[in-house]
This record gives C-alpha cells, sequence and structure tokens, in this order.
C-alpha cells in the first residue's frame, strides 16, 4: 500500500530544490540568452533538480503559509545567485566597453541577438571568447556544481537576508569596476604607449 503522505512530502521537496535551479537557470549567464531554447532550459532544470533531489536534503514546515514563504524564498535565492553570476560575466562586457571607448570605436556598436541589446565590438568579442573558453576548458562543470553546493550553503528554509547583504553588494560593485579596468589596462597601456609615440614622431 502507497503511503501518500510521505510521497506528498517528498514531491514538496523536490518542488522546492526545483523554483531554485529553475530560477538561477532563468537568470544565470549563458542559459539565459534568447537563442537557448526553453525546453532545454526546462529540461535542464529539472534534470539537475533530480540530481540534486538524491542527495538527502531535509526540510521542515509547520503550515501552508511557512511552506509558501520558502518557496517565495528559494525563488529570491534563485534569482540573487543567477544575477550574481551573471553580474560577474557582465565584468567581460565592461571591460570590453572601455577598450571600445579608449580605441575609439565606441560608437560602433551591433545588436547581438542573444541578449537583445547593442553591445560594443570589444565587448562582444570578449563575450564569446569567455563563452568560448568557458566550454572549452569545461569550466561550466563548476558553475553547475556551485548551484547544487548552495544547498550546503544555504539549506532550504534556511535563507536570511539580513542588512549584512547590503555592504556585500556594494563591495561586489566595488570589485565590478576594479576587475573590469584590470582586464582592460593591458589594452589601455597599450594604446597609451602608441598615443605617446604618434605624439612624439608628429614633434618630430
Amino acid at each position: 500500500m502507497i503511503n501518500y503522505s510521505v510521497a506528498l512530502q517528498e514531491f514538496e521537496l523536490f518542488i522546492l530544490i526545483l523554483v531554485r535551479i529553475s530560477t538561477f537557470v532563468y537568470a544565470a549567464p549563458f542559459f539565459n540568452t534568447a537563442n537557448t531554447p526553453n525546453r532545454v532550459k526546462i529540461g535542464f532544470s529539472f534534470a539537475l533538480a533530480i540530481l540534486v533531489y538524491t542527495l538527502g536534503i531535509t526540510y521542515t514546515y509547520s503550515g501552508m503559509l511557512d511552506y509558501a514563504a520558502i518557496v517565495l524564498s528559494e525563488a529570491a535565492v534563485g534569482l540573487l545567485l543567477g544575477y550574481a553570476a551573471n553580474a560577474s560575466v557582465q565584468i567581460i562586457m565592461f571591460s570590453g566597453h572601455i577598450i571600445d571607448v579608449d580605441m575609439g570605436i565606441s560608437m560602433a556598436t551591433i545588436f547581438d541577438p542573444t541578449t537583445k541589446t547593442q553591445v560594443g565590438i570589444m565587448s562582444n568579442l570578449y563575450y564569446y571568447l569567455l563563452s568560448l573558453l568557458l566550454i572549452v576548458s569545461g569550466l561550466y562543470r563548476y558553475l553547475v556544481s556551485a548551484i547544487v553546493d548552495t544547498y550546503k550553503v544555504i539549506p532550504i528554509g534556511q535563507a536570511a537576508f539580513r542588512p549584512s547583504l547590503y555592504t556585500t553588494i556594494v563591495d561586489f560593485i566595488g570589485d565590478y569596476f576594479v576587475i573590469g579596468f584590470r582586464i582592460a589596462l593591458p589594452m589601455f597601456a597599450c594604446m597609451m604607449l602608441l598615443n605617446c609615440i604618434l605624439g612624439v614622431l608628429a614633434r618630430i
């Protein structure tokens, strides 16, 4: 005889896992592009949720309202993780924009059909080079393992949005600009040296 109460509890746990992973895939880089079919996103989220479900994750709740609050918190955690990972990739786009401005081609923007936005030439080049490097080197597996490890760092139903999160976001934005300038620094130094040489030659 099937124990329906146990089956329903396991199904509720699977739904909570699926909510976090699906919202992460919705906002994560390389998955949120327009050229990625929705069926692929849904299938990948469902398959990854099944794998995470086998880890033996536990949770507790006391009532329907508590369960609804846990669902909302899991969706918020997935979106925050996805947007944080996406912002890390946008550092490459930011450094490419700096190079475009320094080279004088910032006005030559192109329409990127994957993000449906106008992007610079070097920004788009850096983005696709990063995508190629991610696929060739197998670093995409670390992106997948990172979302799985979040269940150890942030267990289901134990997400706490404290005021210290504001300080973390501010520090992250500061690192965003610092890392972007560091990536663009070699090209910036070459262009400055080239301008100095051309200035000296013009005076001569």
